[in-house]
């Protein structure tokens, strides 16, 4: 009989354990009853704590195809109109902010503006405070005794929707004891001049919920939301189907604008020149009856 060490013993037992493991094992397996493999995906309107979003149960809603007939836009000078028919269904307006100093309302009117978004405020691209327009009120006045429909924007560089909430809040606290007819709008902007932006590194569930924390704020309060985005930053970071809801303002700078969703206002330029404005000022042509959106 062959004799082994204790060595040789030890290593035997382990294999044989081992063998015997493998073997209850596939036996088991082979017992199992046999079933399909679940891969489990999460819906994409709900989301986990990391993306933090206020509203996770927003009903995400298909994008509307762009309906303009690229052949209706006219361009006399430096405005644009849209016409069905021989009618011109269009209305043509500026933003200003305290960029634009000192406004001369009347001239502006008189010039074929017909309506004004004036610039509440803005969060700083780096230190993230939040400072008021200066010319606010000298603008919201101004524009309002000319007879203009105004609305508010505030120029955002929120990283989080609290922050942007925030915003909403300032806004609107500053439009008390103003008649704003049209949208309170969120216009979050890339930048691209600055050593350091704070915005650098959002994502786009991160930009998108920005969105909806400003507009959930807004139309809480009993205004018409909406958000201004270029039409490369909505097309590459946003989640277009969670804010289709809400009033859209394109920034596209061209001769006609080719974004492929719906939109409200077109802004296609911001070297327009306007009589009772000293410099350049942002150009827009409203396409929807906002007047109407929020009643």
């Amino acid at each position: 009989m062959l004799k082994l060490s204790r060595t040789q013993r030890m290593f035997l037992a382990v294999v044989g354990g081992i063998a015997l493991l493998v073997g209850i094992g596939a036996l088991s397996a082979a017992l199992r009853p046999a079933h399909n493999v679940i891969q489990v995906t999460l819906p994409q309107n709900e989301y986990t704590e990391e993306t933090k979003y206020i509203h996770p149960l927003k009903e995400r809603l298909p994008l509307v195809p762009c309906s303009y007939n690229s052949s209706q836009f006219s361009c006399e000078g430096q405005i644009y109109r849209y016409t069905k028919g021989n009618a011109v269904t269009s209305t043509f307006g500026i933003d200003v902010s305290s960029h634009q100093g000192e406004i001369d309302w009347q001239a502006v009117k008189n010039a074929g503006v017909q309506f004004a978004f004036i610039r509440a405020g803005y969060r700083g691209y780096e230190s993230g405070k939040l400072i008021e327009d200066e010319y606010f009120d000298r603008n919201m006045q101004g524009a309002m005794d000319a007879g203009l429909p105004v609305g508010v924007y505030f120029f955002s560089q929120a990283i989080t929707a609290e922050e942007a909430r925030e915003e909403a809040q300032l806004t609107l606290s500053m439009m008390e004891g103003y008649d704003v007819e049209l949208p309170v709008v969120f216009d979050w902007e890339v930048i691209t001049n600055g050593d350091y932006a704070r915005t650098a590194n959002i994502t786009t569930l991160g930009l998108t919920d920005c969105v909806i924390g400003f507009c959930e704020a807004v139309k809480e309060a009993g205004y018409t939301p909406m958000f201004y985005q270029n039409k490369g930053t909505a097309l590459s970071k946003m989640d277009l189907e969670l804010v289709t809801d809400y009033g859209f303002w394109l920034a596209e700078y061209d001769d006609l604008p080719s974004y492929p969703y719906h939109y409200d206002i077109w802004q296609y330029t911001d070297q327009g020149r306007i009589d009772g404005i000293e410099g350049r000022v942002d150009l827009n042509v409203c396409l929807t009856d906002l007047t109407a959106e929020g009643e």
